[in-house]
C-alpha cells in the first residue's frame, strides 16, 4: 500500500488523516506559488517599510471590525473658576462694566474710594483720629482791656502756622488737611465730593448695572460647567476633568464606548459589560470551526465545535510532518498547476475587492501614497502576507496562537474582537508610517559628496547657509546660520579622508570647521579654525534622504545643530545629541 493508498471510507481516521495530509500538500504548493508571484512586480518598499504598512493596515482594518470599544480616557486635574470678559471687572463671582477712577466696585454700585489713612467703611470712609489744639490764648492782665491782641501775639510766637478766634479765645490754626470740629479738636478733611458727618465720610455712588455670569477661560484652557480646564490634547474631548478619546472613524458614540451603529449600542454594551468571557469563547469557536457562525453560536454549536477542535488537535498530534512532504507537492503535477491557477485567482479578488477586506479609509490612505504599479504591489503584498501566514498555521495553531500570529495579518477583524474584550479600549488614530519609495517608484537616492568638492551646506528648517561670521579670516571666527548669498565663505571644500569621513573648510580662509577645544558636551560651539586634521575637525557626512544629510563630528559622534532650530539670520551653529529634527539635516549643493 503506498502513502496514499488508505481505507476511504469516511467513517474512519486513516481518511481524515489522508484529508488533512492532502490539505497540507496543497498548501506548500500555493506557498511557492506566491513566492513565484511575488516576482511579477518590482518592489516598491524595501522588507522593513513594506512591514510598517503592513502593520498599519492589519491595525486599521482589525480595529474597524471591531464591533465595540471603550474610549480611552484621562484626568486633566480640577477646573478652575472663568474669568470676566476683557474690560470687565469681576466682583463676588459676577462681571460688571469696571467704575470710574476713584471708584471701586461693590457688586452693582460703584463706591467713591477712601484715600489714604481712610477706614473705608462701605458707605462711609471713617476718619483718622482727630487732635486737640490745647486751650488756647485768652487775655491776661497786662494786656489792653477789651482786647485779644497781646493772646493772638502770644499764639502766633508759638504756632507759626497762624493762630484763629473762637468765642473770646485764640486757638493755633488746624494742620493742613484738618479743619476746626469746635473750640478745640482739628478733624480730618473728608475727599473731595464726599460729605462730612462728623467722625466719617459719606462716600458719593452710582449705579452699574446687573452683573453678568463668568464667561470665558483664560488661553489654552477649556470652558466646561463654569469652570476652566487643561485642553485635551488632539483626538480627545473634555467632560469635567476627564478627557475623553473621540469614537474612531466609522463609530458612533456609546457612552462610556463607541459603537458599529446606534441601533447596535445598547446590545453591544451589554455584551461587553455582562459577558465578555462567554463572548470571547464564542468567537474564539468561530475561528476554529473555520468561519461556520452556526457552530458558534448556542450551547449546542459550541459543544459540536468543542468536539471537533478536540478531534482535530488529537489528528494533528499523529501527522505533524505531513507539512513537510514538499516532494509530494512537487510530484502533483497538473493538481500544483491548478493550485497555482487558484491562489493567483484568490489573490486578484482579495486586491480587486480591498476596500471590503480591509476598510475604505486603508484605501483611500494607499491610493494617496501609492501610484500605478505601486500600489498594485503594495496591496499584493498585504494580500499574499494574509494569504502566508493562513496557510502556515493550521486550524489548531491558528485557534492556539489566535492573539499573536493571526493578529498581525487579519483582514476579517476577527482576531481584532477577541483582542477587544481582553482589552476592550478603542484604537487611537495611528499616523500612516513614513516610508521610502525605491526606485523606479520613487526618485532615486542622492548622491553622496564627491571627494575634493565645493559645497554650500543650507539648514533644511530655516533654508538659510552655513557661514562664517563677517567673511572673517581668523581663527575662533564663529560659524552660524545666514541668507545664502553665494559668498565663499558660505562655500565650503570637502576633502574626503575615507568612507564617510570628511575634513570641511571655509573657501574664503582655507581654515576647517572645528569644534571648539575638541569638547564632547552639548552646545559646544563650532567655529573655523587652522586645519590640524584632528577629529574635532573631521566629519562624518550620511545621507538621510530627500537629498539632506546629517553631520556629525568624529570625535563627539554628536551632530552638527542650528540652535533652538532657530529660523533667524545669525542663529549660532553648535554641536547636539543627533535628532530627528529638521535643525540637524543638511542639503550639500555642489557650487564647482
Amino acid at each position: 500500500m503506498n502513502r496514499f493508498d488508505y481505507n476511504t471510507r469516511r467513517d474512519t481516521p486513516h481518511f481524515l488523516t489522508w484529508c488533512l495530509r492532502s490539505v497540507m500538500i496543497i498548501a506548500v504548493v500555493m506557498l511557492g506559488s506566491i513566492e513565484y508571484a511575488e516576482g511579477a512586480l518590482q518592489a516598491a518598499l524595501s522588507s522593513g517599510d513594506l512591514q510598517k504598512v503592513s502593520k498599519w493596515i492589519a491595525n486599521e482594518t482589525s480595529h474597524y471590525h471591531q464591533p465595540y470599544c471603550y474610549k480611552q480616557s484621562y484626568g486633566r486635574g480640577v477646573g478652575k473658576p472663568m474669568k470676566c470678559k476683557a474690560g470687565e471687572a469681576e466682583d463676588a463671582g459676577l462681571c460688571y462694566t469696571p467704575c470710574n477712577p476713584g471708584y471701586k466696585g461693590m457688586g452693582p454700585v460703584c463706591w467713591q474710594s477712601c484715600t489714604s489713612g481712610f477706614k473705608d467703611d462701605g458707605a462711609f470712609c471713617a476718619k483718622p483720629k482727630p487732635y486737640g489744639r490745647g486751650t488756647g490764648y485768652a487775655w491776661k492782665f497786662g494786656d489792653k482791656a477789651f482786647s485779644l491782641n497781646g493772646a493772638r501775639a502770644r499764639c502766633n510766637k508759638a504756632h507759626p502756622q497762624g493762630c484763629e478766634k473762637h468765642g473770646e479765645i485764640i486757638y493755633p490754626k488746624c494742620k493742613e488737611g484738618f479743619h476746626a470740629a469746635g473750640c478745640c479738636i482739628c478733624s480730618p478733611n473728608c475727599p473731595p465730593g464726599q460729605t462730612d458727618i462728623g467722625v466719617s465720610c459719606a462716600k458719593k455712588s452710582y449705579g452699574r448695572g446687573v452683573g453678568r455670569p463668568l464667561s470665558t477661560c483664560p488661553a489654552g484652557k477649556d470652558k466646561d460647567a463654569l469652570l476652566c480646564y487643561t485642553q485635551c490634547k488632539s483626538g480627545y474631548h473634555g467632560v469635567g476633568p476627564v478627557c475623553w478619546q473621540h469614537c474612531p472613524s466609522g463609530r458612533v458614540d456609546c457612552g462610556a464606548g463607541c459603537s458599529t451603529s446606534k441601533k447596535s449600542c445598547v446590545k453591544d454594551t451589554a455584551k461587553m459589560v455582562y459577558s465578555p468571557i462567554v463572548a470571547a469563547g464564542q468567537t474564539a469557536l468561530l475561528i476554529v470551526s473555520g468561519g461556520t457562525s452556526s457552530a458558534a453560536t448556542g450551547t449546542a454549536g459550541a459543544a459540536k465545535a468543542a468536539s471537533k477542535y478536540a478531534k482535530l488537535k488529537k489528528l494533528w498530534e499523529k501527522t505533524k510532518g505531513a507539512r513537510e512532504l514538499i516532494q509530494d507537492a512537487k510530484r502533483a503535477g497538473t493538481a500544483g498547476y491548478e493550485t497555482y491557477n487558484t491562489t493567483s485567482l484568490w489573490l486578484n479578488e482579495f486586491v480587486g475587492d480591498f476596500e471590503h477586506m480591509t476598510t475604505k479609509r486603508v484605501v483611500s490612505e494607499l491610493d494617496r501614497r501609492f501610484k500605478g504599479d505601486a500600489l498594485l504591489w503594495v496591496k499584493q503584498q498585504y494580500a499574499m502576507n494574509h494569504l502566508t501566514l493562513m496557510l502556515k498555521a493550521d486550524g489548531i495553531d491558528t485557534a492556539e496562537s489566535v492573539l499573536t500570529a493571526v493578529s498581525a495579518f487579519d483582514p476579517t477583524g476577527i482576531t481584532g474582537v477577541i483582542d477587544a474584550y481582553a482589552n476592550p479600549k478603542c484604537a487611537t488614530a495611528e499616523p500612516f508610517p513614513v516610508v521610502t519609495l525605491l526606485p523606479p517608484y520613487g526618485p532615486p537616492l542622492p548622491a553622496p559628496p564627491l571627494a575634493g568638492g565645493l559645497y554650500t551646506l543650507t539648514a533644511r528648517h530655516s533654508n538659510k547657509c552655513l557661514d562664517v561670521s563677517g567673511a572673517s579670516r581668523d581663527n575662533g571666527a564663529n560659524v552660524l546660520q545666514w541668507d545664502c548669498h553665494n559668498g565663499s565663505n558660505q562655500k565650503w571644500n570637502l576633502v574626503s579622508k575615507g568612507g564617510d569621513i570628511y575634513t570641511v573648510a571655509a573657501l574664503h580662509s582655507g581654515k576647517c570647521l572645528d569644534v571648539a577645544g575638541a569638547r564632547t558636551d552639548n552646545g559646544a560651539n563650532v567655529l573655523q579654525w587652522d586645519c590640524h586634521g584632528k577629529d574635532n575637525q573631521t566629519w562624518r557626512i550620511t545621507r538621510e534622504g530627500d537629498g539632506y544629510f546629517r553631520i556629525t563630528a568624529r570625535h563627539s559622534n554628536k551632530c552638527l545643530d542650528v540652535s533652538g532650530a532657530s529660523v533667524n539670520n545669525g542663529a549660532d551653529v553648535l554641536q547636539w545629541d543627533c535628532h530627528s529634527g529638521n535643525n540637524q539635516k543638511w542639503k550639500l549643493n555642489r557650487t564647482d
